[in-house]
C-alpha cells in the first residue's frame, strides 16, 4: 500500500477507535472525585492501538489482562493499549494532580521484564515512563497534573506499552486506576 494512502487510512482507523472509546465512557453514571478503577470485565474499556495485543485470562489472582506488543513506538505510533478518560472526568481533572496506577507483573509465559506507561493529551503529556517488573503483582505509580486544551479538542489517554522492543513479550495487568491526589473544592 502506498504511503499517501496508508497514513491517512491508519489515522482514520485510530480516530474511530478513540471516538468509540470516549463515546462508550460518556454513558456511565460517574463520580470523577472517586477516580476510575478497571479490573476484570472492565478491561473491555481499554483501546488496543496498532501493534499491541490484549487477552483477558483467568489466574489465581483473578482475571488479568495479558498485554504484549509486536511493534515499537516508532513502528506503530499511538498511546499503546490505553484508557480513554471520559469528558466528564477530564472537566473535573483539569489542573489537578492525578495518580496513575497499575498493578502489574512479568507474565509467567514469555514474560517481559519491563513496560512503559504514560499520559497523553494535547495540553499536557507525561512521556513514557519505564517500570521494571517482577514475577509478583506490584503497584507502579506516576503522577501528573492534567490540563485541558483551551480549544476544547481534548483527549486524555492513560497508555501502556507492554513491550517497547516489539518482541511480543507479555505482562499481566491486574488493575488500572486513575485517581485525583487532590480534589477540586465546590
Amino acid at each position: 500500500m502506498k504511503d499517501w494512502l496508508f497514513y491517512p487510512l491508519i489515522m482514520l482507523i485510530a480516530g474511530a477507535m478513540i471516538f468509540i472509546a470516549v463515546s462508550i465512557g460518556e454513558t456511565e453514571d460517574i463520580d470523577p472525585a472517586q477516580g476510575i478503577t478497571i479490573r476484570g470485565d472492565g478491561f473491555s474499556r481499554l483501546v488496543v492501538g496498532p501493534g499491541n495485543h490484549l487477552k483477558v485470562i483467568e489466574t489465581q489472582a483473578g482475571p488479568v489482562a495479558r498485554l504484549s506488543s509486536s511493534a515499537t513506538h516508532k513502528e506503530a505510533p499511538s498511546a499503546g493499549i490505553f484508557l480513554a478518560i471520559p469528558k466528564t472526568y477530564q472537566d473535573y481533572y483539569d489542573g489537578i494532580k492525578l495518580n496513575f496506577s497499575l498493578k502489574v507483573r512479568k507474565s509467567d509465559q514469555n514474560g517481559n521484564s519491563y513496560f512503559q506507561s504514560g499520559f497523553f493529551s494535547p495540553a499536557s503529556s507525561k512521556p513514557w515512563q519505564k517500570f521494571e517488573l517482577t514475577g509478583e503483582f506490584e503497584e507502579y505509580i506516576f503522577t501528573h497534573i492534567a490540563k485541558k486544551n483551551v480549544q476544547g479538542d481534548d483527549f486524555f489517554y492513560f497508555g501502556i506499552w507492554p513491550d517497547p522492543e516489539g518482541k511480543n513479550r507479555n505482562i499481566d495487568v491486574l488493575e488500572i486506576s486513575v485517581k485525583p491526589e487532590t480534589h477540586k473544592s465546590d
